[in-house]
């Protein structure tokens, strides 16, 4: 029969035994950290190369493998807007060496509530928010419409009538538009398309009135005068397009939403790994150059903390799951 004293010490030892198991974890992961990266990392991009996704990807790219001295090579994985990308890197061995550029679609895809291959918060370790940045409105050159509030007040003058464009339906663009329509109150009409292309073609074709993509793509055309602009959609101005307003501005109205991107890990990545990917992430994005080349491709340099990151991964879901419901938006 087991003695007292051994029965009462059994608590112990088992809390004995717990808190090896832990050091023994922790010592394994700072000695993975110290010798991280051991080998090339890859940073999967979940879109096609040459895109403004896959620039910014590239510029972090480049800065991280400076700082690692090790490469980072981009691995583009595009399809089914961006989840097959994604759910290869969750799948991935949660040891620092695959990466993935965690965008916007990133957390819309399982904003609609299906089955998506991956959670947004439980599949990755989160490392950083990378950049955001700024949509803007534009509407073909012949519109009569000289201001954003005079085009809202003509699509609730002649409801059905006025269309808006998108990159496809359930896209970022498309769920913009459709917040833009429950705050002010527009009336108007989606016709989604296959890409940005498509759509600016038949924008400035007359084809459709109206449609948002990003700061990025459309500045250009905006500065060459083949479309209208009307407002963005940050709090404030863009750097690239100080003379637009922004829709809060022009409509007196409570609007604020960003495109942005991150860096995360499969779930499971040491957090001595993630830790160290965080402030070597922080100190690329602190370099003056990097800043200079992201502000020209329309890019808000950010920056902070894992947990922040995931706060605004989270707060993301919350906010488009809602005007999914509200506006019962159905994706491709």
């Amino acid at each position: 029969m087991m003695s007292s004293c051994v029965r009462r010490s059994m608590p112990a030892i088992r809390l004995l035994a717990i808190a090896a198991a832990a050091l023994v974890a922790a010592w394994s992961g700072l000695a993975m950290a110290q010798s991280y990266p051991a080998r090339p990392i890859t940073l999967i991009v979940p879109f096609p190369p040459g895109g403004p996704t896959d620039t910014s990807a590239r510029l972090i790219a480049k800065a991280l493998a400076e700082r690692l001295k090790q490469a980072v090579v981009i691995d583009n994985r595009a399809g089914a807007g961006g989840t097959l990308g994604i759910v290869a890197a969750a799948k991935a061995a949660a040891d620092g060496h695959t990466l993935v550029w965690a965008g916007t679609s990133f957390a819309i895809a399982a904003a609609y509530g299906r089955e998506v291959g991956y959670d947004p918060v439980k599949s990755f370790a989160h490392i950083g928010l990378v950049a955001r940045g700024q949509q803007v409105l534009i509407g073909r050159l012949n519109l009569a419409h000289a201001s954003l509030k005079d085009l809202v007040a003509a699509s609730k003058s002649a409801p059905g009538r006025m269309t808006y464009g998108s990159v496809g339906a359930g896209s970022a663009p498309h769920l913009v538009a459709e917040y833009f329509k429950s705050v002010s109150g527009a009336d108007l009409v989606h016709v989604p398309y296959k890409g940005g292309a498509q759509s600016l073609n038949d924008l400035q074709g007359g084809h459709i009135d109206v449609m948002f993509n990003t700061v990025t793509l459309l500045a250009p055309h905006i500065k060459a005068g083949r479309v209208k602009a009307y407002a963005v959609t940050g709090r404030s101005r863009d750097p690239l397009l100080p003379q637009v307003a922004t829709i809060g501005e022009a409509l007196n109205v409570d609007f604020e939403s960003y495109f942005w991107m991150g860096l995360a890990s499969p779930a499971g990545t040491p957090a001595a790994i993630v830790g160290r990917l965080s402030a070597e992430l922080n100190q690329a994005l602190a370099d003056r150059q990097l800043r200079e080349a992201m502000l020209q491709q329309g890019l808000e340099p950010a920056g902070g903390t894992p947990e922040s990151f995931e706060r605004t991964i989270v707060q993301e879901m919350k906010k488009w799951s809602a005007v999914i419901k509200a506006q019962g938006i159905k994706p491709e």
